[in-house]
């Protein structure tokens, strides 16, 4: 599921499910506002979605991306793959709308990845928190798979700017000021976790076995990896994660974001 043709999902396509009935919670984070979904037991059994995410190993480096490890992209000739995207998809589209008033969605691109690369492996910026862009209808479908705890993500206040969601007017700004964080502080040695002098961490998920996270793209994140990933290629030891990027086609999006 990247760069193919693909379905779109409404909540009108499943039946109606409340948060409290799926074990979800809402919470709105930081001085901003801005709104994250956590879903526990996304799945009944995730065990067998790590046997498939080998199965379809090894797993390429993903090109033109800062992603500190390996990605397998899954494509509609993944049929079971594909089948347990769209299982996601109708599950959450009724929950979507509860939390984020989104109405109807598509999926830009799925993967199981694995977090491979130590932090001297990589480059400053990918050691410091991130936003996958600036589009303010994309949001990101995070699936921890690791049974053993491999760390969660956490969110992020930049302090220079004070900004915790990038939005396109902020994006320049907040360019600017990383690079004079760099020249004030010094390159980051390893990943960041707590806060530091340029980031102020505003909220931690826990990476809990078949939990779901879901967040806009726009909001300053990153994963917790320093103290207990392993790094191991292999899905059956690593940190194994399924990902989704989807758009909204249609939202009464509401103050998700306070940009």
């Amino acid at each position: 599921m990247n760069g193919e043709a693909l379905p779109c999902y409404s909540r009108s396509m499943t039946a109606q499910p409340s948060l409290t009935a799926l074990n979800a919670e809402v919470h709105s984070i930081g001085a901003e506002g801005c709104k994250i979904l956590i879903v526990d037991n996304l799945v009944p059994d995730a065990r067998p979605l790590v046997d498939l995410a080998a199965r379809m190993g090894p797993f390429p480096r993903p090109e033109g991306i800062l992603y500190p490890g390996l990605r397998r992209y899954i494509g509609e000739r993944d049929r079971e793959a594909a089948a347990y995207v769209a299982y996601v998809c109708r599950k959450l589209a009724p929950l979507l709308i509860e939390a984020f008033g989104i109405g109807q969605f598509r999926v830009d691109n799925a993967s199981f990845s694995l977090a491979t690369r130590r932090p001297e492996e990589t480059v400053p910026y990918m050691r410091i928190p991130h936003y996958d862009g600036v589009d303010q209808k994309a949001f990101a479908i995070l699936h921890y798979l690791s049974e053993t705890p491999q760390g969660g993500t956490a969110f992020y206040r930049h302090r220079r700017t004070g900004f915790e969601c990038i939005s396109p007017d902020r994006a320049a700004a907040y360019q600017t000021g990383a690079l004079r964080d760099f020249e004030d502080y010094g390159e980051p040695q390893g990943y960041i976790g707590s806060s530091t002098s340029a980031f102020e961490r505003i909220f931690d998920v826990e990476g809990v076995f078949n939990r779901c996270l879901i967040y806009s793209g726009a909001m300053l994140h990153s994963g917790q990896l320093m103290e207990t990933a392993n790094f191991s290629p292999d899905p059956r030891l690593g940190r194994l994660t399924g990902n989704i990027f989807i758009r909204v086609d249609q939202a009464n999006l509401g103050p998700y974001m306070a940009v």
